[in-house]
């Protein structure tokens, strides 16, 4: 979470660890920080992240499905309105995971804002399903025919 000396990226993926970050006064310096409790690590590394993104690329995050309905959600979305665009959302089977609670979503961000086009969101059930593959790519195309428009 300290500042660091990077170049700028065209395009940054990460999976996020979840959890606090347990240095208030280091979190403080971020839009995302909470003023009532340990901010989420996650919220702080996207933030740090598109920092060092270059203007119109993306990030790719595997984040908690729960990202922008957690108690901390808010503080999120209103750093994102004004710093990226949500371009996807792709949540992972839950039997991925060890519980439901840790099963994570992949969420495509642009570091652009106003994007008129819908987000995509997909929720894959299987991956080892033939069928709901094809679903996924036939319903992503044509999501991306509607969103060149």
């Amino acid at each position: 979470m300290r500042p660091q000396v990077l170049k700028e990226s065209g395009l940054i993926i990460s999976d996020l660890p979840v959890g606090y970050y347990p240095d208030d006064q280091i979190a403080s310096r971020y839009q995302v920080a909470s003023q009532t409790e340990h901010t989420y690590a996650h919220h702080l590394l996207m933030e740090q992240a598109l920092k060092y993104l270059k203007a119109d690329s993306y990030a790719i995050f595997l984040a908690p499905n729960h990202l922008l309905t957690s108690p901390q959600s808010d503080l999120l979305k209103s750093w994102l309105k004004d710093n990226a665009s949500l371009v996807a959302m792709i949540a992972l089977p839950e039997k991925l995971f060890a519980s439901v609670s840790q099963a994570k979503t992949v969420f495509v961000l642009q570091k652009q804002k106003n994007i008129k086009a819908e987000p995509f969101v997909y929720a894959l059930a299987d991956l080892q399903n033939h069928e709901e593959i094809t679903r996924f790519r036939e319903s992503f195309q044509k999501w991306r025919k509607v969103s060149e428009n």
